[in-house]
């Protein structure tokens, strides 16, 4: 009998090993996909036929953790022991068209494992308390998604969010649900680190947020026209206001906020920004994209700061300010220039220096503080945002840590 040779013996380990590393997976749900991640699996059932939540089927897959997607446009309700204990689901997504409602222990038999929550409730309005959720004492995430055409412009006043969920949440996202604004009562209690209200219809920051301990802050496509300052949590990280109206920002907004690294303003097209409204911003990402923003001076930022400016859609004019600016600012610009007739330009390549080296410009110097606003006054009739002409933070003083004469 002849003796197995090297490479025979090498093929029956790689096959032993894969076959006790990587047993036989369970059957997937029927007309779903899974996928094997490192320490999940992700089961996806996208446009679900059914009208129940496959409780059955779910019990086939083990104990493994699980990041359930269910998108069902004919699931009406989800009912109390709809998913089974036995089944670890860590991240959980219902989505669907006509879900009406959901029972008041709807989720109560995975809330040992649950840690993260994004469900439609069209028919959710805010005026009482959330049942669903309440129980969920291990959930850190949840996002809610609305209805916008079922529900009317309305401010909450109810603590919808109650113990135990209040103790172990750090993420709230409630997307399309036309908030104005909320009482000072409605999120006591709560430790959120990230609160996104995209897609609402907020016209103003609400004040309760300035005394919240957020990191980050999403209020993107609302209906914000101005930004006041003393309005922001001072702890803030990561600030989206794009897709708004946003016309003017009063000096001194993001003085006020030391750890900021993240500020997204694109899509504000009649932008307009003091001068060194940045002059504390010492590294990460500011986006101007697309704001129509005109003129440098309200773009500087602290010295020696490693922050990125993006004005990608806001081509800026080749000028002297603009030589002045990259000749004697650190901070890194994306975006292009144009010229006197229309040519664009792709800043820091060849063909960019070449052009801005044959305007012939006096030494550079930037607009005061003091300048800025009196220029202001002149073409607006007032510095202030319509809410606070009357008891304006700066009026007659110059923010302290500018040393500027008049």
């Amino acid at each position: 009998m002849k003796s197995m040779t090297g490479s025979s013996h090498f093929v029956l380990w790689v096959f032993l090993l894969t076959t006790i590393a990587h047993p036989a997976s369970p059957a997937c749900i029927n007309k779903c996909k899974c996928i094997w991640r490192r320490s999940y699996m992700e089961v996806s059932c996208y446009n679900y036929p059914g009208q129940r939540v496959p409780r059955s089927e779910l019990l086939k897959l083990g104990s493994s953790s699980i990041h359930f997607h269910l998108h069902a446009p004919k699931l009406p309700y989800v009912y109390a022991g709809d998913f089974p204990p036995q089944v670890k689901i860590t991240s959980l997504r219902i989505s669907g068209k006509y879900v009406t409602g959901y029972s008041r222990y709807a989720f109560s038999s995975i809330a040992k494992s649950l840690k993260s929550l994004d469900i439609d409730a069209p028919t959710f309005f805010f005026a009482s308390p959330f049942y669903p959720v309440i129980p969920l004492n291990h959930l850190r995430s949840l996002q809610i998604r609305c209805n916008p055409y079922f529900a009317r412009d309305f401010i909450i006043y109810t603590r919808f969010l109650r113990p135990p969920v209040t103790n172990s949440l750090r993420e709230l996202i409630l997307d399309d649900c036309r908030i104005i604004s909320f009482a000072d009562w409605v999120f006591k209690g709560l430790h959120l680190t990230k609160f996104s209200l995209r897609y609402n219809s907020i016209p103003k920051v609400p004040l309760p947020l300035r005394s919240m301990p957020l990191k980050k802050l999403d209020l993107s496509s609302n209906k914000l026209t101005c930004l006041t300052p003393h309005r922001f949590p001072p702890n803030l990280t990561s600030l989206n206001l794009s897709y708004n109206n946003i016309s003017f920002v009063e000096p001194g907004v993001f003085w006020y906020l030391p750890h900021l690294t993240n500020i997204d303003l694109s899509y504000n097209r009649f932008l307009y920004l003091f001068p060194r409204e940045f002059d504390r911003v010492k590294a990460g990402l500011i986006n101007l994209a697309y704001t129509g923003l005109i003129g440098l001076d309200s773009c500087v930022t602290a010295p020696g700061s490693s922050a990125y400016l993006l004005f990608k859609g806001t081509p800026l004019p080749c000028g002297c300010e603009l030589r002045g600016f990259l000749e004697h600012s650190a901070t890194r610009i994306g975006g292009e220039c144009v010229d006197a007739f229309g040519v664009k330009f792709k800043l820091y390549t060849y063909e960019f220096w070449h052009q801005i080296h044959k305007y012939e410009c006096r030494p550079y110097k930037r607009t005061s503080w003091y300048l800025a606003v009196q220029r202001l006054r002149a073409s607006r009739g007032s510095a202030w945002c319509p809410e606070t002409r009357r008891q304006p933070h700066f009026r007659g003083t110059v923010p302290p840590h500018l040393d500027l004469e008049p």
